[in-house]
């Protein structure tokens, strides 16, 4: 490791995996995970706020609305690269355009892996999709897949039709609440939009109750976005039980998990009957096909699938 990079990240930091880190934007956080670890005392850590006993930092971030804001703030105070300690995890921010292309650029293997959160755990089936999956050969087959099966160029032009649709049917309803001077909230309709055009374009008339399943990736966006007490407390994992958000999250599976289900079973049925049209053939013809270094389970399916609505934490 050269200088440079000593001076940014003490090697003990950039070496372990258990450290989370934060990369501040002006308009967005990325996060990545963190887990409780004991540091050498010889280790020179990076300034931060005081903490508080048990809690640690977690109230500094709660000073402002959007916890960005408040990353922002405390960067200002105690510099570029800040430890914060939410609960019982570590997290390390970091808030100036060469930090960010050095974490995201430069050693990003070594940050390439995403918090084991709770939320994720259980709705992504043990964090089988490539969003939350560990960097791995495993993780590599399913970026793979999504590149070059789900988002290649010739199978995003073949859901262009369905996209004009959804679009004209939004220009419609602006144009109507227009005409009777109703407000609108742009916000909700482009999301969604958004929603309508993946639940077409991976279940494609083999889903029984579309509206369902966009009501429940609207309550997983905002659990996986949110804060688990589970999360900031690994040795207290009860908490999400005390706080309802385990339970929460276990029905929204059991729902989703029943829906998926009727709907690959479905497309099992009719599956050789002309062309791959959804993603859900995609992956069942990659399935069957047996041809994958690591091969994909029906569990894999629906995580790949759940993961094309849920925006990326970050």
């Amino acid at each position: 490791m050269n200088k440079r990079n000593q001076v940014l990240f003490p090697p003990a930091i950039v070496a372990n995996d258990k450290l989370t880190v934060a990369i501040k934007r002006p308009l967005c956080k990325l996060q990545a995970t963190a887990a409780p670890s004991s540091l050498a005392p010889e280790v020179q850590l990076p300034p931060g706020p005081k903490q508080f006993p048990l809690v640690g930092n977690i109230p500094h971030l709660l000073i402002d609305e959007l916890p960005h804001r408040a990353l922002r703030n405390l960067s200002r105070i105690h510099g570029p690269v800040m430890l914060l300690r939410l609960g019982e995890v570590n997290l390390v921010v970091i808030s100036s355009r060469e930090g960010a292309e050095e974490v995201l650029r430069a050693q990003d293997v070594n940050f390439a892996n995403r918090p084991e959160l709770t939320a994720a755990k259980i709705i992504c089936y043990d964090c089988k999709d490539v969003l939350f999956s560990s960097y791995s050969r495993y993780w590599q087959q399913l970026r793979r897949v999504c590149i070059m099966e789900l988002l290649s160029g010739k199978r995003v032009r073949s859901y262009s039709a369905l996209r004009v649709e959804e679009v004209t049917n939004l220009v419609h309803e602006v144009s109507i609440a227009a005409a009777h001077g109703k407000p609108v909230n742009l916000s909700k309709r482009l999301s969604a939009l958004s929603n309508n055009i993946v639940c077409r374009a991976s279940f494609g008339e083999k889903c029984s109750n579309p509206s369902r399943v966009i009501t429940l990736v609207d309550e997983i966006a905002t659990l996986i976005s949110g804060f688990n007490a589970g999360d900031f407390f690994p040795s207290l994992k009860f908490l999400d039980v005390i706080t309802g958000a385990r339970p929460k999250l276990e029905r929204i599976r059991r729902e989703m998990d029943k829906i998926f289900d009727e709907s690959i079973e479905a497309h099992q049925l009719s599956h050789n009957e002309g062309e791959v049209q959804d993603l859900i053939d995609v992956l069942l013809h990659l399935k069957d096909q047996g041809d994958l270094e690591i091969p994909i389970t029906t569990e894999t399916i629906k995580a790949i699938i759940l993961t094309r609505f849920v925006p990326p934490m970050g």
